[in-house]
């Protein structure tokens, strides 16, 4: 890494480069460890956009190489994870208190409190 660029304008690119897409970030890790320290960090982390987990659910299920990413970014609080793996486990085991606390926290779009709500629709014929 360049010596000549401070370190908080190059954490302030990669968080923007996460911001656009998480397969963005591939490039940077492969650039050096240096990098990687800074894409693996909670603030990074927690902005990183994970929408692509949401259509292509086959990388968020185990065993996933993509899978290990995702709760990287679960441990550093990132709401579409938490999203993405609420839906996973209510999928896998039905609805949990786990899978519904996870699920909670998701109120930044409009696409995502529809899914919240035919999710609980779903849940409460299930009850019935």
């Amino acid at each position: 890494m360049s010596s000549y660029i401070p370190f908080p304008l190059v954490s302030d690119i990669v968080r923007r480069i996460g911001i656009s897409c998480f397969r963005n970030l591939g490039t940077i890790i492969a650039a050096g460890p240096e990098l990687v320290s800074i894409v693996f960090s909670d603030e990074v982390l927690k902005e990183v956009c994970l929408d692509e987990f949401i259509t292509v659910s086959s990388l968020c299920i185990e065993g996933s190489p993509y899978r290990p990413f995702l709760l990287r970014c679960l441990q550093s609080d990132n709401n579409t994870a938490k999203y993405i793996e609420g839906l996973r486990l209510a999928a896998l085991v039905g609805p949990s208190v786990q899978a519904l606390n996870k699920l909670q926290f998701i109120t930044y779009t409009l696409i995502l409190f529809l899914v919240f709500f035919m999710f609980f629709a779903v849940i409460q014929r299930m009850v019935e």
